[in-house]
């Protein structure tokens, strides 16, 4: 094939790129031997002792350290005090019975009933008003029960513990019989008299009463109770439980702390030996401890 005549679109090869005249140098090879690590010659220096006393812990004068309720004296009134105090509220909250069933027989409903010429009959047998009677009576005693335990839980907090418990509820039971029998008995010798002497077609309402109950002597000597009368003393009981398992206290009740007595620091944490002012969180708080104004640590 002919190669073409060189031009302007053709302008022809390369030229040659010339071969290097001068050689490449030659890394120079190490001469010397490599020098050793002089040994170490003197003796290794000893630690010096510390030779003064341990220094102090300063006090800190910021926020005091947390007291676990575990780590507070313990104490309180004796047993005798706890009992008489017990006893207090058993024979106070059974005597609240009888403002209690006052109340009862003015806010529930009396069945209505109807004299007729063979005795008294209800004037309406489907009615609501013995239910109606049962459930105000169950409102009341809750709302008492409640009142109760928050004002023995609140002003009677020295006394915490089961023996108020125990008196709360005897006195919980002994209150609601003595609020039923109490409300039942207002107008019950009027609604007699009108049922057995009022002429036939005589309208008049029947004393409150409640069914869902039953109260009485075991053996002729031992008194029960169950039902609706249980009400308050449940209700006492339920809440003192519930009041005593959110408690910080471990004996429910707190123990004032004298100003001298010194606060112990948290188990998790055990206090340094020494006095109380080296202590951290105790003691009067020196110049260096004392804490810088607000964002200086920014």
């Amino acid at each position: 094939m002919d190669t073409p005549n060189p031009g302007p679109d053709f302008p022809g090869p390369p030229p040659a790129v010339p071969a290097p005249t001068d050689p490449v140098p030659a890394v120079p090879a190490f001469a010397g031997p490599v020098p050793a690590v002089p040994a170490f010659a003197g003796p290794v220096p000893a630690v010096p002792a510390f030779a003064g006393p341990v220094p102090a812990v300063p006090a800190f004068a910021g926020i005091a350290p947390p007291v676990f309720p575990q780590d507070l004296p313990t104490g309180g009134p004796g047993t005798g005090a706890q009992a008489g105090v017990a006893l207090l509220l058993a024979v106070a909250v059974t005597l609240l019975g009888f403002p209690l069933g006052a109340l009862w027989s003015a806010v529930a409903p009396h069945t209505p009933a109807v004299v007729q010429s063979d005795g008294a009959y209800l004037a309406d047998p489907e009615g609501e008003h013995r239910i109606a009677d049962e459930g105000w009576y169950l409102v009341l005693a809750i709302a008492a029960g409640i009142a109760v335990t928050v004002l023995a839980w609140t002003l009677l907090r020295r006394y915490r513990g089961p023996l108020m418990l125990l008196g709360l509820a005897l006195g919980g039971a002994g209150g609601g019989v003595l609020t039923w029998s109490f409300g039942r008995s207002l107008g019950r010798a009027h609604a007699r008299e009108l049922a057995l002497h009022a002429p036939v077609g005589t309208h008049f309402g029947l004393p409150v009463d409640l069914r869902a109950m039953r109260v009485g002597l075991w053996h002729g000597w031992l008194p029960y109770a169950f039902g609706d009368v249980l009400a308050i003393a449940f209700t006492v009981v339920l809440l003192t439980l519930l009041l005593a398992g959110f408690s910080p206290y471990p004996a429910l009740r707190p123990v004032p702390v004298p100003p001298d007595v010194p606060v112990p620091l948290p188990r998790l944490y055990p206090a340094p030996a020494g006095r109380v002012e080296d202590q951290p969180g105790r003691g009067e708080a020196g110049p260096a401890a004392r804490p810088g104004p607000i964002g200086s640590s920014w």
